[in-house]
């Protein structure tokens, strides 16, 4: 796989495009504070100002320090509605994971699937995975909406794969594609 790192990514209606640190408000209004957004996930980077300013310095600090730093804004007509990422990247097994989070005001719209579908494309042609695969809250059923429309097939759910906020356990189910 090549060392690529965040690269702007147009779509027909989103740029996914680096963090910048005067993106921190948007991302704690759009999203971070999000109780919607925080339903279904292990963790809440930025429920808080103060953390999601601390989000964007991490990703400022990544994008210059590591090759394959992979994360994204998601900037719909110049506003921060969202993120996306590629994580876990394993260079010799040609795969990494994909990870969603967008602001409730904006769901049902399809950005995410658009999104996703471009993080895909772009991890297939230019860092030349060979697997994408992401996974989900087993309650959360949108997040696996967006992974089947996006070519996504079903391989696994793990019992007890995720450690909530609150310390109890909920299942994961995963999703994957191939480069054909």
């Amino acid at each position: 796989m090549k060392s690529v790192g965040t690269e702007e990514i147009r779509t027909e209606r989103l740029m996914l495009r680096r963090f910048r640190m005067e993106d921190a408000e948007e991302v704690y209004k759009n999203y971070g504070s999000d109780p919607e957004v925080g339903k279904y996930i292990a963790y809440r980077p930025c429920k808080t100002i103060e953390s999601s300013i601390a989000f964007v310095s991490i990703h400022e600090i990544q994008y210059l320090e590591v090759p394959d730093f992979y994360g994204w804004a998601v900037d719909l007509n110049g506003e921060v509605v969202g993120s996306v990422g590629l994580f876990h990247i394993n260079k010799e097994e040609g795969s990494c994971e994909i990870g969603m989070s967008l602001g409730s005001k904006w769901w049902n719209n399809g950005y995410m699937t658009e999104a996703v579908s471009a993080l895909i494309k772009f991890a297939f042609e230019e860092m030349e995975a060979k697997r994408v695969y992401g996974s989900h809250h087993i309650d959360n059923k949108a997040s696996g909406r967006v992974m089947q429309k996006c070519g996504m097939k079903f391989f696994e759910t793990v019992e007890k794969g995720q450690e909530n906020i609150d310390g109890s356990f909920s299942d994961l189910v995963f999703y994957e594609i191939k480069r054909g």
